[in-house]
Parts: C-alpha cells; sequence; structure tokens
C-alpha cells in the first residue's frame, strides 16, 4: 500500500501553490509581520509510459515474478497492531511518526521479534529513525 501511495504522488504530480507568510520576523531588532509569499514549485507528473513500468514491477515484485527481490506480505494481526499502538505512543509526540508508518514498523518489529531476518527498504527519514531506534534493519538512502 505504502508504494503505491507513493508512486501515487509522483504519477498526479503536483500544481505550484503559493500562500502568504503570516509570521512574524525579526529586521534588526524591529519585529514585523512578514510581507512575502512563500510558494512550492510545481512537480511534473511521471511520463505515463515510466509510470506504467514501475506500476508494472511493483506488481511483479509483489506477486514473486521478479527474482531479484525477495518480497513478503506481512499480514497484519492483533499483535502487530498492539505493537504499532506503543510504537505511536513512544514515537509520535516527539517525531513526525504516524499510523501508517507505525503499521509498517509494529509489522516489522513483530517479525523481529520471532527472530525472523527482515529488512525495511525505505527513503522515509522519520520511519527510518523509529526502525534504527527500534534496532530493526532498515535500507535506502537517498
Amino acid at each position: 500500500m505504502e508504494i503505491h501511495s507513493v508512486l501515487g504522488k509522483y504519477i498526479r504530480g503536483k500544481q505550484s501553490a503559493e500562500q502568504k507568510c503570516n509570521r512574524q520576523i525579526k529586521i534588526n531588532t524591529q519585529q514585523e509581520e512578514c510581507t512575502n509569499t512563500w510558494f512550492t514549485p510545481k512537480q511534473n507528473k511521471l511520463p505515463k509510459r515510466e509510470a506504467r513500468r514501475f506500476k508494472q514491477l511493483i506488481n511483479d515484485i509483489i506477486n514473486k515474478r521478479n527474482e531479484k527481490f525477495n518480497v513478503s506480505i506481512i499480514p497484519l494481526t492483533e499483535n502487530t497492531i498492539k505493537i504499532g499502538q506503543n510504537l505511536l505512543q513512544k514515537y509520535a509526540y516527539t517525531q513526525d511518526f504516524r499510523s501508517l508508518d507505525a503499521t509498517i514498523a509494529a509489522s516489522a518489529k513483530e517479525k523481529t521479534n520471532k527472530n525472523q531476518d527482515i529488512t525495511v527498504f525505505t527513503y522515509d527519514k522519520k520511519l527510518k529513525y523509529v526502525l534504527e531506534q527500534e534496532e530493526i534493519k532498515v535500507r535506502g538512502n537517498l
């Protein structure tokens, strides 16, 4: 689910957005309201042909039609949910750590607790931080 969600962001692209800056700023010793406008630049959509190839690759990996990747779908159990709740309580108040990331980390932690060898591949810095804190193998560098 997470992989398709991230790929979807690139397939949809992102329109440019502008917003008035309403922060208080200091100029020398004077405090003033910022009069600037901040924006996020437009992100081009992933070309349809590339998007189709990525979707096919993901589906091939998940359905074990690609020999380069050994991927398993880990079932969501009641214990996984409990572990995820504990992780949220431990990290959500100090990190930008959310429920889907907690579910991913909990699934990996449950397997690790059963002495099963598992590595999570992610570029998500917040998820990587939690996985490292929980001593779960993680890979993925930008």
